[in-house]
């Protein structure tokens, strides 16, 4: 399994990796940058990281060609994801938070 190491001004370090397809995106707006990862696994579309830099920011990106599998992979529940979906809904609704 392959993956990135991202260094995050030299102290953050993370390691990601996905069994089909991992996006690194810089994307710059104004004066602010932000840095997506993104995977694609054989059941998932997961977003695995979210966050924003400035341009005086350090970012390292550096391919790994040997990642560890994850000790535990558990898949998701899609009906318990609807019924919950449901759930939070109704109570936004009930709260008028949302309109129905």
């Amino acid at each position: 399994m392959k993956g990135f190491e991202i260094a995050i001004n030299d102290k953050e370090l993370i390691s990601i990796a996905s069994d089909r397809i991992l996006c690194v995106t810089l994307n710059h707006y104004s004066q602010d940058y932000e840095l997506n990862i993104c995977g694609i696994d054989s059941k998932f579309n997961c977003l695995l990281l979210d966050k924003k830099f400035h341009a005086e920011n350090k970012i390292k990106v550096k391919v790994q060609e040997k990642m560890y599998p994850p000790l535990e992979v558990i898949p998701l529940d899609r009906n318990a994801l609807i019924e919950e979906y449901y759930t939070l809904k109704k109570e936004l609704i009930s709260n008028g938070l949302i309109l129905e």
